[in-house]
Formats: C-alpha cells, sequence, structure tokens
C-alpha cells in the first residue's frame, strides 16, 4: 500500500491489478499490468516505484536480465524498467522481504547498498559493510543460485547456517536508522546514529528490546517516524498469549489489528 495526495495506492500482486481509492475509501480507477512486483512506492509527479525482488518478468527481459525495479508513469501509462539482475538467478533461492520499498528506501536480499527511490531511478544512500567472510559466503550463494535449481528450502537453510546475515528490513529516522536482520536462529537489531556515524547492534533468539508484550507475537518492524517504531500484531496473538493483557485492551477475535509503538531512547 502507498498513500499520497489523498489517494491510497493498493498493489494487489495476484490479480497483478494497482487499486487507486480515496481516503474516504470510495474506488478511484484501477491499473491492470502484466509482470509480478512484490511492493509499490508513490515517488511523485504521478510516478509509481515498483520492486519485483528476483522474479523473472519474461516480458521485461533485457540483455540477459530482469529488473529488479521499474518506474510506472502513471500520467504515459510508460513502464521504466531499472536495476537488473542476472537472468539465471534462482528466485526461488532468496527470501523475500516484508517491504522492498518503504519511506522511500530500496533494500535487496542480494544487495547490500541501501538505495534512496526517486523519480528517475535508485541513487545509492549506505552499503552494508558485513565481515570479510560473510561477503564471501554471500558471493559463492549468489555464483551458486545461477547454476543451480535453488529452493526455498536452501534460502532457509543459508542462514540458518549462519552463512552470511539476512537483512529483513530497514528503516530511516530522524536520528537513527534501524536494521532488522537474522542469522542462525537469532534476530538482530541493528541501529545507527547518523550523526556519530556509531553502530549498536542487539541480538538474540527472541525480542532483544525491552517491552510490555515479550512472547505474544514477535515484533517485526513495518514504519519508522521520528524516534517511533511501529508494528501490527493481530489481536488473537495477545489473546492465546497473555489474557490479562485482552481483558485489559478489551480484545475480541477478529478484531481490529493492534498498533504498536516502539519508541527508541
Amino acid at each position: 500500500v502507498a498513500y499520497a495526495d489523498e489517494k491510497v495506492y493498493v498493489w494487489d500482486c495476484t490479480s497483478r491489478k494497482l487499486l487507486i481509492y480515496s481516503v474516504s475509501g470510495e474506488f478511484i480507477s484501477n491499473h491492470k499490468f502484466d509482470y509480478i512486483a512484490r511492493s509499490v512506492l508513490y515517488l511523485g509527479n504521478d510516478r509509481l516505484a515498483f520492486c519485483c525482488d528476483y522474479i523473472p518478468n519474461q516480458k521485461l527481459l533485457s540483455d540477459d536480465g530482469y529488473p529488479s525495479v521499474m518506474i510506472y508513469d502513471m500520467k504515459s501509462d510508460e513502464i521504466y524498467p531499472k536495476t537488473f539482475f542476472d537472468k539465471n538467478i534462482s528466485s526461488l533461492g532468496y527470501m523475500s522481504l516484508l517491504n522492498n520499498l518503504c519511506d522511500n528506501n530500496l533494500y535487496l536480499p542480494l544487495n547490500d547498498t541501501i538505495y534512496n527511490m526517486t523519480v528517475s531511478g535508485p541513487e545509492v544512500k549506505y552499503v552494508l559493510s558485513y565481515d570479510e567472510k560473510y561477503k564471501r559466503n554471500k558471493e559463492e550463494y549468489i555464483e551458486r543460485s545461477k547454476v543451480e535449481k535453488l529452493t526455498a528450502d536452501d534460502a532457509t537453510e543459508s542462514f540458518m547456517k549462519g552463512n552470511y546475515p539476512h537483512l529483513i528490513s530497514f528503516f530511516e529516522g530522524d536520528e537513527k536508522c534501524l536494521m532488522f536482520m537474522r542469522m542462525k536462529e537469532m534476530l538482530y537489531y541493528g541501529f545507527f546514529d547518523k550523526r556519530t556515524k556509531e553502530y549498536m547492534e542487539a541480538s538474540s533468539e527472541s525480542l532483544p528490546v525491552v517491552n510490555d508484550i515479550d512472547g505474544v507475537a514477535l515484533f517485526m518492524p513495518r514504519y519508522m517516524d521520528g524516534n517511533v517504531v511501529y508494528s501490527v500484531i493481530d489481536p488473537l496473538y495477545i489473546m492465546m498469549e497473555n489474557e490479562a493483557l485482552a481483558q485489559k485492551m478489551k480484545l475480541v477475535e477478529d478484531g481490529n489489528p493492534i498498533l504498536v509503538k516502539m519508541y527508541m531512547k
């Protein structure tokens, strides 16, 4: 989902349709496409960015590569492919991310670069620098994916063995950037201070952040605004794991999702 100029843009990747609504829920229009994409971002000037991850969209094959990113111009109804990946890469061998496009940031499983999305395409913002052994392991896995038909099980095995960290989410606030990663059985939260250039990291098998819902559900960062990180939890999780908290919140089955806020000190 993307929001801008009092409109809500919903990308339905199953039917390959972009649905446009007013903020009050009134249907405005829809656009049908021939490609598959994971996430959508409104860029301004009637342009949207779509992230295809490593999906081989056959109609967009160019110079032995498929686009990971596309820019769509609603005025001209034109598609502009960007950021190509090798056509031989086995796409099933990589874990999909929660949202490749978030708050004008783009990140991809095979790429250690965080991009800023603009109307003309991605621009480099940050580069994640891992230990040499992790870089080497990741490159070996990428090369392997070009010659073998990897599966989702291979992708799971790659981080369960601790071959290299898997970035799940990246968010940028006013003062800090937040990275959510996984490797082996561990979850990692990385905090980068943009002013001091310092990096801090916390890891554990559960949630390595002090909170009042631990054990109820995994805190999956979905959005960041200023110094606050947001997530969403199904009320059923709280009802199953913490009856006292559920009663205090007056939760019911099939009720509205619970908005969770994490304040970074």
